[in-house]
């Protein structure tokens, strides 16, 4: 299994997992088109990550003993508003409220503040 298709596993067990459907290794196995010995492989894996997994008897089924989850995948950050209340010194504008909303962005948002913070003119105009 390449790395690519582990990680695809990962990620729909993951899902099984949070929201307790799995069943018993046997239907996993199933459920993942993969060997019971690789389900019990990839729950290993998982929980070398840090994964708290735990398996219950009477639901037969796997599920986290914390809230959370794994994401296997790139994702990038952007300022939250208290992050950006810090970084403009308190003034907020519009224009950067605006892009709050829009976290694809969040690269255009961190120029934006550099450039604030470097005295240059004020750029974020509506």
């Amino acid at each position: 299994m390449t790395i690519l298709e582990q990680t695809e596993k990962i990620e729909y067990l993951n899902y099984l997992i949070k929201h307790k459907i799995t069943g018993n290794a046997e239907e996993l196995s199933s459920k993942l088109h993969v060997s019971k010995n690789t389900v019990h492989r990839l729950i290993e894996t998982m929980r070398q990550l840090g994964c708290p997994i735990e398996y219950c008897k009477t639901q037969k089924t796997y599920y986290y003993t914390t809230e959370g989850g794994i994401c296997l995948k790139f994702q990038q950050e952007s300022l939250d508003n208290n992050e950006l209340h810090k970084v403009l010194g308190g003034q907020r504008t519009t224009f950067f409220k605006k892009l709050l909303t829009y976290p694809k962005y969040g690269y255009v948002l961190n120029y934006v503040c550099s450039a604030k913070l470097f005295g240059q003119k004020n750029i974020a105009r509506e």
